[in-house]
């Protein structure tokens, strides 16, 4: 994971960032990515270089979907 001094409510998620950053700086959000959105590749090795983005392409998330995630996983880190 990338060091930063930022704190959670500094921090935006964006599709550019790799799932494993999301997962370990908002630990609450793993499960909901799993049962909203299929997420399975949670802990997977491929987490820890594909990006939130690439995830949701994978998933089959079309544009509208991707943004409703990006919008509620910032929600949730408040």
């Amino acid at each position: 994971m990338a060091s930063s001094t930022k704190s959670k409510t500094d921090f935006e998620i964006t599709r550019d960032i790799p799932i494993i950053e999301i997962t370990e700086r908002f630990p609450e959000m793993a499960d909901y990515l799993v049962e909203e959105y299929g997420f399975h590749c949670i802990g997977c090795p491929l987490s820890y270089m594909e990006t939130l983005g690439e995830g949701m392409i994978v998933h089959g998330l079309d544009e509208a979907e991707q943004e409703s995630l990006l919008k509620e996983l910032n929600k949730l880190r408040k």
